[in-house]
């Protein structure tokens, strides 16, 4: 994923066995920079949030704007006997969902 020269974007981590943001207001604990091919991988019940991107100097060609892109990956282990409570899911082929100008 491209990243345009801007201020802001970092993630903001939280340890897992915290308690939540709004009883530990502005308390962070492991903030990672936006940086291209970045890959970072952390508790999916961690609290987190990105900072907002702001003052965008240089984008790249893929996003003129500057607009920003975070890709999420989860997975998950789910025992032989829950596995029919989970949802379904259909694979969608890239093509199907080509970017689109105004």
């Amino acid at each position: 994923v491209a990243v345009p020269e801007a201020t802001g974007g970092e993630l903001c981590l939280r340890n897992a066995d915290r308690p939540p943001w709004r009883s530990e207001r502005g308390v962070i604990d492991r903030e990672v920079a936006p940086k291209q091919n970045r890959l970072a991988v952390f508790r999916g019940d961690a609290e987190h949030a990105v900072r907002r991107v702001t003052n965008v100097t240089k984008a790249d060609a893929s996003f003129p704007k500057g607009h920003r892109v975070s890709l999420v990956l989860e997975q998950y282990r789910v025992p032989p006997g829950l596995r029919e409570f989970t949802m379904h899911f259909e694979i969608v082929e890239g093509k199907d969902y080509e970017r689109v100008s105004d």
